[in-house]
């Protein structure tokens, strides 16, 4: 399946020992390409309205922050999969990271965390958000707001590790069958519509989502 999707003003990759954070800014006219695809048409025109809704009246940005799983054991079943040590100390960076980040006005506050249900992406988010507090810092509320804000928390399987398109060229080792790629495929597609949206325009200030998934999911998503 062919992808190309919409990105930000800005866009920012880092890897932190070895987990990758991915920041996304406003959603403006930048594209990225699916490093699963090859030939795509450079002439093909920029859809703004790629989701339809351009025209929704939001006056402020959502922040897309995508972490990959740390290292993990390679085991039979996903209750195996379980972070190495290093994966562990690759998490608890990657939280300390983000919390000075987010103290400092570098990201907009995260609002929204949505990780993975696969243990070694489960156990990454719980040590990031072991770092980050599981309110929204004060400083960074909207103005004149009292109480801070909780953190929304969720688990989801539609971020799962899957198949979502035959890599090109193909891979010796990893190859799933036509049934895989389309059930992975419409899956994590449903996980892209329901995550990846613009802002409202109910929403007044910048805010972020961070999600812990897996690589697939990633480079479908971007």
């Amino acid at each position: 399946m062919h992808r190309i999707r919409h990105f930000a003003r800005s866009l920012s990759l880092a890897s932190i020992t070895g987990t990758s954070v991915l920041a996304l800014g406003s959603w403006t006219t930048a594209f990225a390409r699916s490093t699963y695809q090859k030939d795509i048409d450079d002439s093909i025109d920029w859809n703004r309205n790629w989701d339809g809704k351009d025209s929704n009246g939001a006056k402020t940005s959502h922040t897309f922050i995508m972490v990959r799983h740390g290292q993990y054991v390679y085991g039979k079943t996903d209750t195996e999969r379980k972070l190495t040590e290093l994966g562990r100390k690759q998490a608890t960076r990657t939280g300390e990271r983000l919390k000075a980040l987010e103290e400092k006005g570098f990201i907009p506050p995260i609002k929204r965390v949505v990780y993975s249900t696969m243990t070694r992406a489960t156990e990454t988010h719980k040590l990031i958000s072991a770092k980050l507090s599981p309110e929204i810092p004060r400083s960074l509320t909207p103005k004149g707001g009292a109480d801070k804000a909780l953190r929304r928390i969720e688990a989801s399987d539609l971020i799962r590790e899957g198949a979502v398109c035959p890599p090109i060229p193909p891979h010796q080792n990893w190859k799933p069958t036509p049934e895989a790629f389309e059930e992975d495929g419409n899956r994590i597609e449903k996980g892209f519509r329901s995550y990846m949206k613009r802002a409202s325009p109910a929403d007044k200030e910048p805010y972020s989502t961070l999600l812990v998934c897996h690589g697939n999911v990633i480079r479908y998503f971007i």
